[in-house]
Parts: structure tokens; C-alpha cells; sequence
């Protein structure tokens, strides 16, 4: 076999290779992306939907985790939890 046959057989293999990695890669992410999307929650204190998995702001109560929507919420729900929490 000559070299350049050699050299195209083995860039086609990594080239097969590369293109195997960026599939499994897309697949993942789009994997992730529906993970993140499906599970949404509600922010007690204005009832806004809010991702769990990119929430910034959170707290802990009767040991559940509840998700804020924006930094006035959790200093409001610490005030009075039960109001939010019979919403």
C-alpha cells in the first residue's frame, strides 16, 4: 500500500472517529437539555415557574427545598412559610 493511501486511510479513520465523539456529544446535550426542561417547579411566593437544576435561589424548609424566581421571594417566604407553602 503507498504512503498516501496510508495517510487518506488514516485521516478517514479519525475524520469516522471525530464525527462518532461530536454525535455522542449532540445526543448528551440534547439529553441534558430535555432533563433541565422537564422538570419545572413553582416559586411559592409568585407562583412563576422556575428549573430546579439552574435555580439560583433556594431554601430549605421542614426539609423540602423550595425554588425562587427572584431574590425578593425567598425573604418574603422566611417571613411567613406556611402562607406560601397552603398556596
Amino acid at each position: 500500500m503507498s504512503k498516501s493511501k496510508v495517510l487518506l486511510l488514516v485521516f478517514l479513520l479519525i475524520l469516522l472517529g471525530a464525527q462518532m465523539s461530536f454525535g455522542a456529544a449532540m445526543k448528551k446535550m440534547k439529553m441534558t437539555t430535555k432533563a433541565k426542561k422537564a422538570v419545572e417547579v413553582r416559586c411559592p411566593v409568585t407562583g412563576d415557574k422556575v428549573n430546579p437544576a439552574t435555580a439560583m435561589l433556594k431554601t430549605v424548609y421542614k426539609g423540602k427545598t423550595y425554588y425562587f424566581c427572584c431574590p425578593g421571594c425567598p425573604e418574603q417566604f422566611k417571613k411567613n412559610p406556611e402562607k406560601y407553602i397552603k398556596k
